[in-house]
């Protein structure tokens, strides 16, 4: 088993401003915690505008990252101009939403109706993405390997 290993604290937002920095903050188990299901994450109040008072501070210099789609993302934090890489980075967008790059191509039929097939038949969750599909197993640990 691999060692564990404490990270060191990152450096203080002033350092980061004037070292010019960009700030990449991932979605989910960061800016919300992790939930049970992808659509049960709870997000505090304020955060959208917290995010626009942080890319002020760093001069447009902040992105989100996430497993979610883009799309999703601006489900739960509205349409805030910041830019985002969704889908594991199957999909990019500026700040005001224009994509960068080419799109990803999608998780064809098949395969998707394997996936959902295979979490029906094991009580895992499915989750449909713009650029693929999820399977949750963390309610049923005993099928990682096989997801």
């Amino acid at each position: 088993m691999a060692e564990k290993r404490a990270l060191s604290a990152p450096p203080p937002l002033t350092e980061l401003i004037e070292r010019r920095a960009a700030l990449f903050l991932d979605f989910d188990g960061t800016l919300v915690e992790l939930a049970p299901t992808p659509d049960t994450i709870a997000v505090r109040e304020g955060l959208s505008d917290a995010l626009l008072r942080l890319r002020a501070r760093l001069d447009g210099r902040l992105a989100l990252v996430s497993g979610r789609s883009v799309g999703d993302i601006h489900k739960y934090l509205g349409d805030i101009p910041v830019a985002m890489a969704g889908s594991h980075g199957g999909e990019i967008v500026d700040a005001d939403g224009e994509p960068i790059g080419a799109s990803n191509t999608a998780v064809n039929d098949d395969v998707r109706g394997a996936l959902r097939a295979f979490a029906d038949e094991n009580g895992l969750g499915y989750e449909e993405k713009t650029q693929g599909a999820a399977l949750h197993y963390r309610a049923r640990p005993k099928f990682e390997a096989e997801a």
